[in-house]
Order: C-alpha cells, then structure tokens, then sequence
C-alpha cells in the first residue's frame, strides 16, 4: 500500500475489471474519507450488483441508503469541470455588465445614509422632528407606475429620468419605536418596517419620499393636535415646492378641487405641472398653520386602474384558479401521501429532521438579521411570534419532505443521490461537487437570461416592466442587512426547488406516465404563468421557457441539490452586482460574485480531488 504499482492503462481492462478494481482499491485506501461508508457501498459499486437498479426493475422504491450508495452518477471529467467553472466566470462577468446598465439607468449615485440624511433636513426644516425615537428607511420600486409607463408606450432610455421617476427612497420616523405588529407572511420577511407596517396612526410619525437625487416626491405627517395653533402665519406653498421639490414656480399652474369640512381650517393647495412621460402631474399640500401634513405627487397612474387592469386581469385570474385548485390540493393530497409513507415505512426520517432543522435555523438568522429589533421589552413580543412562525416553517418543511421525497425517490431516484449525501453529512463528494458546479452555471445562466429580459427592452427603447422584477436593492441598505438576504437566499432555494418545482414535476409525471412530456407541460405552464405579468409577453416567454427548461434538464441529468444552488445564485444576482469599486454600494457586487464563485469553485475543487484520487486506484498490488 505504501509503494503501489504503476496504474495499469484503462484500455487494457474491461469495465467490469476497472469497476473491480476501483471497489478493491478504496476499500484498501489509507484515507478514511477515501473508504466506502458501509458495506451497502461496497455491494452497490461491485459489477452487475446494483442494488438501486435492481430494486427499479423489481418496482420497489429503493431506500435513502441504496440511493446515497447509487455509484451510477456521471460525474465531469476534469476538462469538463474546468469549462464549467470558466464559462461560469464569464457569465458572472456578463451579468456584472448587464446589471452596470440598470444600475447607471437607475442613478444610484447617493447611499441611503445620505438621503436619510436628506429626508431628516426636510423634516427639520418644517418643524417635523422634533421627537424622534425611532427612524427607519429604505429603496422602493413604483411597479404600478411602471406598469402604467408600458401599457401606454412610453419608452425610456434612463429610468430615473422618467417623470417621476421608478425608484425611489423612503424615510419613515416616529416618537415610539416602530415596531410591525403584524408579520409579513409573503415570504419576504417575518416582521420588518416598511411603507404600511406599522400603519402611519401613532401622532408624530412621519412617512417621506424622495427621488434618488433627494428631491421630495411624498410626505404624511399625523399632528399631535387636530388644529396647530402657529402664531407664525402661514405656509408659503410655492416655496415649499421650490426648496424641497426643485420645482419652480413657473412650472405649475393652479388646479381646481373639492374640499371637505374637515379641510375647511386646513391650508389646501392643488396644483399640476407638465411631465416628460404623462399628460401631467397633480401635486397637491395640505399644511396646518406652517407645518405641512400631507404633499403627494400623483397622476393617472393612480386614479385610473383601465390599463392594470387588462394587464393583469388575465393573468391574476388564472393564479387564482390557479391557487384555489392547487393549496387544498396540497393539504389533502399531502396528509393523505404522509399517511400513506409513515404506514408502508418509506420516509426518511433523518433527512427530513436535518431538512427541518435547517429551515428552522435559516428562518431565525433572517428575522435576526433582516428585520427590525429594539432593546426594549416588545423585542420579547417579536422572539415569540417568530419563534412561533419558524416553528410552522420547520413543522410544513418536514411533513411535505415526508409526504413528495418517497416518491420521487421511486420515480427519480438518481435526482437525489447528491441531496442525499450532503445531508447525510458526505461533503468531499463527486456528486456533490458535480451539482455545486452545474447549479452554480445554471444560476449564472438563469441570471443573465433575466437581465437580459430588462436590459434589452431599454436598449431597444420599448416600453417594459420587467426590470422591477429583477432588483432586489435591500442589500444596499448594509452589511447586515445583506448578510440576511444570504441566508434567505438559501432557505428560500430550498423551497423553490424541492417544493414549488420538483412537486409539481412530479405530479406532471405521474399524470403523463413520461418525464419528456411532464417537462414540456412544466415549461409551457411555467412560462406562460410568468409572461403573462410582464408587458413585453413573447420576449418574457422565450427568456422564461429557456430558464424552466434548464431547470426540467437539471432534475433529469443533475440532480435536486443543483437546483437548489441555482435559485440560490439567481437569488444573489438580483443584488445590484457592480464591480466598481468607485462606487458607494461596489463592495455588494463583489460579495455577491465572490459567493457565486465560491460554490463553483468549491464543486470544481472537490471533483478535482476525487477524480484524481480515482485515477490513482486505476491499478492493483
């Protein structure tokens, strides 16, 4: 063992020899890492001895062991693996190029710091902050707004040039602490301070909007008092607009309204001014005495829902059915399949624990460190209900793991043999490798498809929604706040992949009795379900049918654990990934490519390993 001889040349021997040879040499391998774990694995590597095979063709569902043992798996040649990690480079490039573009159509030239900074002189140069206790802020996308630009062809060439602009920044402050006393159940974030939550109702909350430039483009106070009794005199409302808003006097002109008895002591002004995108826009101020209570920038957008409407009426209707049909089909279809493995005793019991555990675990770190806290006595309120939340999370996961993983074990067996070994603890693995690297390409590919899907609706100057899909600005906010989004990249991978597309790939296939015709359905379906919420319909279906047949091909020839990777990665590339280190929000880009690329590096490092660690047991003592 200590000197062994020369490998004998592969084309000396037959394939049941290499295979006999391989199983002898890691059994006799000094690297503990390197022998087979049990003697499952020894039988299932030995020639013409495959115990999963052998329980397919006898129609049994194999077990978790027979298909962690499963030597059968393709794994890349190390040319391969290496074309994969350098394409997957190139395309983490490419995808920092396309982002660069929406980045610059965005303008995001001041950091959140600043124009919290911003909003703060605003309030303090009307009077509105005097007693703050606790500040909250954040990026916004008008996607109604957006909307509303496509549906009547409005083409734009920089975004945060459109009048008013697509994003914007928010700044709410209040004289108690803003805590959410309801939790967001969208999937976003457990309790987290945004626009409506906690409702703008306490006195002294203020709630601002401004352009990314710092102009101001919202604003709602609640008075202490019903009526300000400001010796001062009153509100001068076109300097209000021409130090806060930018906007000259010149530029509006005056606008009829009605007014209410209750607005009959309030100051009222209302008027309108042209735009660049839209007939005009209505600007209405409501002051008390000389503190403003109310400025709000409106438009057509708002009051007239025609063209959402046909937009999304179709659409929204066919997620309903959609919904109404699928949910009580998942409760009764999944308690009576749970029943049904916990009789025949077909589950998994050690994975579904881990699996569990794990959602548990990554629901906790995010609602620690994306969400919004206070030492105070409410922060014991806060742990419960999400303790109580992660609970339901972790107790869905396990029962749903019980309830599909059987099956798909018997269907789609060589889908979970990377799955299996990772959560079984076996890391330094082929297989495992193998769908890090490929999941890591797909999710580069997946996110290059969908910035592409942004990007050249702008180039080409035709109207677009799709770019609003594709942002995700909530890692600008800092360093913690990124972390989180890392930790909910990954849980939310999880769900996406096992839950939301290989249940459905299941049922497709149960129903067609074919994995090629359940993964064409898959794709249409899909792809017809995402277009039909974008403006751009056909250009959406053909990125989108690209994305879910990559995703169809990673279930049949890769494996479950290379879907979860992608979501994870086409997660990170919603993140403003520019390598610009000039830039205020650069270090975000290169956290984002350096995980990216770390995954695949770390699949590319561990099929390295084995490969060469297989070459060298070609031969025999």
């Amino acid at each position: 063992l200590k000197n062994p001889v020369s490998p004998i040349p592969i084309e000396d021997h037959s394939d049941a020899e290499l295979a006999l040879q391989e199983t002898i040499q890691r059994c006799l391998s000094l690297s503990p890492n390197e022998r087979p774990t049990s003697a499952m694995a020894v039988s299932s590597s030995l020639p013409e001895n495959d115990p999963l095979y052998v329980a397919l063709e006898a129609g049994v569902t194999p077990s978790p062991a027979m298909v962690t043992a499963a030597p059968r798996a393709y794994v890349p040649t190390n040319k391969v693996a290496w074309c994969c990690f350098v394409g997957t480079v190139i395309l983490c490039v490419f995808a920092a190029f396309l982002w660069s573009q929406l980045a610059g159509a965005l303008k995001l030239k001041q950091s959140p710091v600043i124009l919290a900074q911003q909003a703060r002189q605003i309030l303090d140069a009307n009077q509105l902050a005097s007693n703050v206790e606790s500040e909250s802020w954040g990026f916004g996308l008008d996607s109604t707004y957006s909307r509303y630009l496509a549906h009547n062809g409005i083409r734009w060439d920089n975004l945060s040039e459109s009048d008013p602009p697509v994003a914007y920044f928010w700044y709410r402050s209040s004289p108690q602490l803003l805590v959410p006393r309801i939790p967001d159940w969208t999937g976003e974030s457990f309790l987290i301070v945004d626009e409506q939550r906690p409702p703008l109702i306490v006195p002294g909350m203020t709630w601002v909007n401004t352009t990314l430039d710092g102009r101001l483009s919202q604003l709602k106070y609640i008075p202490a008092n019903s009526h300000h009794q400001n010796p001062a005199g009153e509100l001068d409302g076109l300097a209000f607009l021409q130090s806060f808003c930018d906007i000259q006097s010149a530029d509006v002109r005056t606008r009829n309204v009605e007014t209410t008895s209750d607005e009959n002591a309030l100051q009222r002004w209302a008027w309108e001014r042209d735009s660049t995108n839209i007939e005009s826009i209505q600007l209405d101020l409501i002051a008390d005495a000389k503190v403003p209570i109310q400025f709000k920038t409106s438009g057509d957008w708002e009051y007239s829902e025609h063209d959402e409407t046909i937009q999304m009426a179709g659409s929204n209707r066919i997620r309903q059915i959609f919904f109404m049909v699928w949910i009580p089909f998942l409760f009764i279809g999944g308690a009576w399949m749970i029943r049904k493995n916990l009789v025949s005793d077909r589950c998994d019991f050690k994975r579904a624990f881990r699996l569990a555990k794990f959602m548990f675990c990554a629901a906790m770190a995010s609602w620690l460190l994306r969400d919004s806290h206070s030492f105070n006595v409410i922060e014991l309120d806060l742990l419960f209900i999400a303790l109580a939340a992660a609970l339901l999370l972790a107790g869905v996961i396990w029962s749903s793991y019980i309830a599909i993983e059987p099956d798909a074990r018997r269907i789609w067996p060589h889908t979970l043999i990377g799955w299996n070994r990772i959560w079984g603890g076996k890391f330094k693995d082929r297989v495992v490798g193998r769908e890090l690297l490929f999941g890591a390409g797909a999710g580069a590919i997946v996110s290059v498809l969908k910035l592409l899907n942004a990007t050249v609706p702008m180039w080409s100057g035709l109207p677009s929604d799709s770019f609003t899909k594709v942002i995700n600005l909530q890692p600008l906010i800092g360093l913690r706040f990124a972390v989180g989004e890392i930790v909910a990249a990954g849980g939310l991978g999880i769900l996406y992949a096992l839950f939301a597309q290989l249940l459905f790939l299941l049922l497709l296939r149960v129903i067609s009795r074919n994995s090629l015709i359940a993964g064409g359905i898959y794709v249409l379906v899909m792809a017809l379900m995402v277009s039909a919420q974008h403006y751009q319909f056909w250009l959406t279906f053909a990125f989108t049918a690209l994305e879910m047949s990559l995703t169809v091909y990673l279930f049949l020839r890769c494996g479950l654990l290379s879907v979860a990777v992608m979501h994870f990665v086409r997660l990170l590339f919603k993140w403003p990934i520019v390598l610009n280190s000039s830039w205020w929000g650069g270090e975000i880009g290169f956290i984002g490519i350096a995980l990216v690329l770390s995954v695949a590096g770390l699949g590319l490092y561990w099929i390295l390993q084995t490969n060469q660690s297989s070459s060298s047991r070609a031969g025999i003592v």
